[in-house]
């Protein structure tokens, strides 16, 4: 009888080892560890408290002592600084944070869990509901699926009267009807963008939105193989990789894609059919990314 019950124990600990492979291991750019989040109050008050910590530190290294005695050179000087910053930036010389998270509310695509046709195709309008909630100040958290669902019908609704259509949007499309519907005037296009550039967006306190080839995100919690086309919103990184709420998923709040896999699927839907299956292929004049702006 004991050894029976040791067998079972021994069965018991085998599967339960498997599980938790399989849900927190089997993917090494799953992250679960993720910085605090910040609201975008708190980004501006952060960038606007290092900007000023750094000029002024770099304003003493640049002046050399006798132009310093002279007050018509300070402009120059600041000017000098400019170039400098601009230049360090174009050679990849990063002077942002080490990890960053705002604190973008999330929703799933389909806010109760109704995967019917039109809520597997609403990941673009899932994006642009979560970026704006974030910037309209709504604490981290849950967007009510109550709230979500009448958001997400309404944009489909509008899409469908802008456009003829709501399924698909390409990044132009999006930053259109992000103009339209809610009014922001400034929506810009990023053309292949590198992971730079995006950390830096970020760091300023704008979330990201990026088209992508789903199926080479691969998400576990996709179903099936995962959207052909999708959406999701870059929120912060850390040292492993991007943070991202995916609406793809129930899970996909604070997820995290190692930079070199989310950057190999960022796929705008202007390419041959097919090619989303190969990273390599996607040419870079696909490879957009979309920033709102307040």
């Amino acid at each position: 009888m004991k050894l029976i019950w040791l067998k079972l124990f021994v069965i018991v600990v085998l599967l339960g080892g498997s599980w938790a492979f399989y849900s927190f291991g089997s993917r090494k750019d799953v992250v679960f560890e993720v910085p605090s989040a910040v609201s975008f109050e708190e980004v501006v008050e952060q960038v606007r408290s290092s900007e000023f910590g750094v000029r002024s530190k770099q304003i003493e290294q640049i002046i050399p002592e006798e132009v310093s005695r002279f007050e018509e050179d300070t402009q120059k000087a600041e000017e000098s600084l400019e170039d400098q910053q601009t230049t360090s930036l174009a050679e990849g010389v990063s002077l942002l944070p080490p990890e960053v998270n705002l604190a973008v509310p999330f929703t799933s695509q389909a806010p109760f869990a109704n995967w019917d046709e039109v809520h597997e195709d609403t990941c673009e309008e899932a994006s642009v509901l979560m970026v704006h909630a974030f910037y309209e100040g709504q604490a981290r958290g849950t967007i009510d699926p109550n709230v979500a669902e009448e958001v997400l019908m309404d944009m489909v609704e509008s899409e469908n009267l802008i456009f003829g259509y709501f399924k698909d949007t390409t990044a132009e499309e999006t930053a259109r009807f992000v103009r339209t519907y809610y009014g922001h005037e400034r929506v810009e296009v990023l053309d292949n963008p590198s992971v730079e550039t995006l950390k830096r967006h970020l760091a300023e306190g704008h979330p990201v939105i990026v088209p992508a080839a789903g199926r080479i995100l691969a998400n576990p919690f996709f179903s099936g193989i995962g959207p052909i086309y999708h959406m999701l919103v870059l929120k912060g990184y850390t040292k492993n990789g991007f943070i991202v709420n995916d609406p793809g998923t129930r899970r996909g709040a604070d997820w995290v894609y190692e930079y070199e896999h989310l950057m190999s699927s960022i796929h705008d839907w202007v390419v041959p059919e097919g090619i989303e299956d190969h990273p390599a292929d996607i040419p870079v004049s696909a490879r957009k990314a979309m920033v709102i702006y307040p």
